[in-house]
């Protein structure tokens, strides 16, 4: 039987997964980014009048914020708007870091290690990001020793190789760490931080994202040639309202394969069930406590999924005989407490 064509989607909860992982103490759920926005936004002398009757905690979602101000019209707003945009990124890209060190995306490098290295009964055709961080990026480069954004990329930094023979990142909202040019090009983390805004090459945060303009057009029709796949992993998104282009991208690749592919949740049972019954058009899906070694999950909820559900999935392979202890693979080591050798 030939190997199952597996893909995996990427939402901000597995950016909070390897942060948790890593130990470090940042806040970095939507709410947490908006209350950070804000509190940012409301020091700053050309908002802080405008903003005088918002309160820090007013603001759960800072994406419908910017949204509903850009609606109107009016270009007081729209600055505003902008304004927000730009202190969006600040705060996400502050976040990451612990004394100025980038976090290291372990689980997810092991992930990748396990597809490489260890399971014979998937293959591993792509990953679609959500995020405009750059982990996957380097978890890429560190497994594979290159990047592949599935469109044409010009690399000014030492940080990454860029190679079309890699498997696909195919990051759908573009990245804090790409410039408008054509071909693309790519920067280093410095340079990231200190760019113009207008530079910058990613969809804003709002609720309805725009995909028409290159590369975004590019980018959605690879997502849509890579779901013609066995089986979907979505690792820490809810699809929710933010997400509407992600829910008919994967209504509409259900619905015009012979046989709809299979979607795994890796979030918590519960948040598995709400999305399961808020999208009951999808077909296929299953949650976490429907997977292979996960029933336990059902009463006792993990604290970090990904790294629970992650570690269930190598031991599975120890246990079936396969020596990974002994396979020199750091990431996976790393993420069973295995000393490398």
């Amino acid at each position: 039987m030939p190997p199952k064509k597996t893909v995996y989607i990427f939402g901000a909860g597995a950016t909070i997964a390897e942060a948790f992982f890593a130990g470090i103490d940042q806040r970095l759920t939507l709410r947490d980014i908006s209350e950070s926005v804000i509190q940012k936004a409301k020091s700053e002398p050309s908002l802080k009048d405008i903003l005088s009757d918002v309160a820090v905690d007013d603001i759960v979602d800072i994406e419908l914020y910017i949204s509903l101000l850009e609606s109107l019209h009016i270009q007081r707003f729209s600055d505003i708007a902008s304004r927000l945009r730009f202190l969006f990124c600040r705060s996400i890209q502050d976040k990451l870091s612990e004394r100025g060190a980038p976090l290291e995306p372990i689980l997810t490098m092991a992930l990748l290690q396990m597809h490489e290295k260890i399971d014979q009964n998937e293959k591993l055709v792509g990953v679609i990001s959500l995020n405009y961080d750059n982990l996957l990026d380097r978890a890429f480069n560190n497994v594979f020793g290159a990047v592949n954004y599935g469109i044409k990329c010009r690399c000014e930094t030492a940080d990454y190789n860029i190679s079309e023979d890699c498997i696909p990142l195919i990051k759908l909202h573009g990245s804090f760490n790409w410039r408008r040019s054509f071909p693309l090009t790519l920067i280093d983390e410095g340079q990231a931080r200190s760019g113009e805004q207008a530079e910058m090459l990613w969809i804003p945060p709002s609720i309805q994202k725009e995909r028409e303009p290159y590369p975004f057009n590019i980018l959605w029709g690879r997502a849509f040639e890579m779901l013609d796949c066995d089986i979907l992993r979505i690792i820490g998104c809810r699809l929710s309202q933010n997400d509407l282009g992600l829910i008919s991208l994967l209504f509409s690749t259900q619905l015009k394969s012979g046989e709809a592919y299979r979607i795994e949740l890796i979030n918590t049972q519960k948040a598995g069930e709400d999305i399961r019954e808020r999208n009951g058009f999808l077909r296929n899906v299953r949650v976490l406590g429907e997977l292979e070694g996960c029933q336990d999950f059902v009463d006792y909820e993990p604290s970090n999924v990904f790294e629970t559900w992650l570690k269930q999935k190598l031991s599975s392979f120890r246990e079936s005989g396969i020596p990974i202890d002994e396979l020199g693979l750091t990431y996976v080591n790393a993420v069973l407490g295995v000393k490398s050798k």
